[in-house]
């Protein structure tokens, strides 16, 4: 499991009013990681992007077509979840399809339901999903691939292992940030001083954003707003 970043509930409710750019932003400020990295790519979008930001830590597992010596998914995915309790809570499930040559859904009303039972505040998945008016109603944020009518014959493979979801290893633990832009991880060791960073890029945002708005507005003005 990762360095949990243990934050309080007002730290999470500071960065979940952040949007998901600014965040990201903010963190290359602490130059900690390249800034190439630790974020997902657009080969998964956010389906409910009217619920806005969401913030938690990571809970991982790997899913697949079940195979006829497989154990039953009901089976594997009970011992899954009684994992999920070693993760603080908000959670977020990130799920890695290990099979998307045979699509399948496993997430739906019922699945998500108990997620939402388990204090879990979104879905992020590199396969397909279902059930979205249902799921919806619920406000647990999905990010999928795409969605589909079936369940198809899935399995947990794994669980509470590092996995890789578009284009971004995720830990057990991690603390992650998402909306309608995508996702982001947050360092652990920056965790508690990404929201006020994230205030200051707001604030040189602001002021480029005034300069541009400028009805007297020059490019030599703007540069001497820009670098100073």
């Amino acid at each position: 499991m990762s360095s949990e970043a243990q934050l309080t509930p007002a730290q999470l409710a500071d960065l979940q009013a952040i949007d998901s750019p600014t965040i990201a932003n903010a963190i290359e400020e602490f130059d900690v990681r390249d800034r190439r990295a630790g974020y997902m790519d657009s080969s998964i979008r956010c389906l409910y992007p009217d619920l806005g930001e969401v913030v938690g830590y990571a809970f991982t597992i790997t899913f697949k077509n079940r195979g006829p010596n497989d154990p039953p998914m009901r089976q594997e995915w009970v011992r899954a979840l009684e994992l999920a309790a070693a993760v603080p809570a908000p959670r977020i499930m990130v799920a890695h399809d290990a099979t998307p040559d045979v699509p399948a859904a496993l997430f739906g009303e019922i699945m998500c339901t108990l997620l939402k039972r388990l204090d879990f505040v979104g879905v992020i998945t590199d396969g397909t999903v279902r059930d979205l008016n249902e799921v919806r109603e619920l406000g647990l944020q999905y990010f999928a691939s795409g969605v589909i009518v079936s369940h198809g014959q899935v399995t947990v493979e794994s669980f509470a292992t590092p996995v890789t979801v578009a284009g971004l290893t995720v830990n057990p633990g991690d603390l992650l940030h998402a909306d309608r832009n995508g996702v982001v991880q947050i360092p652990a060791e920056i965790a508690p001083e990404v929201a006020a960073k994230a205030e200051e890029v707001r604030q040189d945002e602001g002021n480029l954003l005034e300069a541009l708005g400028d009805p007297e507005f020059t490019l030599e003005k703007f540069r001497k707003v820009m670098l100073g």
